[in-house]
């Protein structure tokens, strides 16, 4: 049984979920070894799901099986947007001297990135989805915090843009979570 979760973003289209078959999981192996693409993943408690993902520009379907909170793109996203937080401050010496600025933008990226690991090895989905609301609200954070940086001329609008739009990359993966991991609270059992 599969179902949508949604789109990523653009035109990249859906995103299929079901549990995983126990015959196909070295097929899956070997599969997600290959795949050129990282995707979004869910989790339900200990299970380990099979993860689809239909590119319709393409007409490529890959599927992958996740084990560990480094597969969820929306974990790899914030792991980017750590980055380039990281680098726009190292990039600037007057940016470097800010010290609140630098520790509350530096902390909200941490946050929305460390969020999102700690939600993925609670219990239970209710669980899970309070921590990718913190994360969501780390990637606002961080986006907010920009502004200043901006105002201040820490940073260029080319680096202001990029790391805005990976917030909001961050933001919008963590929303399909939230609305996948809520669908499965009203699921009968």
């Amino acid at each position: 049984m599969a179902f949508s979760v949604g789109s990523v973003g653009s035109v990249r289209d859906i995103l299929f979920l079901s549990p995983a078959p126990f015959q196909s999981l070295e097929t899956a192996e070997n599969t997600e070894k290959n795949s050129h693409r990282h995707i979004q993943t869910k989790r339900k408690y200990r299970e380990v799901y099979w993860v689809t993902w239909v590119d319709w520009a393409d007409w490529v379907k890959t599927s992958m099986i996740i084990r560990c909170f480094e597969d969820i793109e929306a974990w790899q996203e914030a792991r980017r947007l750590v980055n380039l937080v990281y680098e726009s401050i190292n990039g600037n010496q007057n940016f470097q001297k800010d010290y609140r600025l630098v520790n509350q933008i530096q902390g909200a990226a941490v946050s929305a990135m460390s969020n999102i690991a700690e939600g993925f090895s609670r219990r239970s989905n209710k669980e899970f989805i309070q921590f990718l609301f913190i994360s969501k609200s780390s990637a606002a954070e961080v986006q907010s915090q920009l502004y200043v940086a901006l105002d201040q001329k820490y940073i260029s609008n080319e680096n202001f843009e990029q790391m805005y739009n990976q917030a909001e990359t961050v933001s919008k993966l963590n929303s399909g979570f939230i609305k996948y991991l809520r669908s499965q609270l009203n699921k009968p059992k």
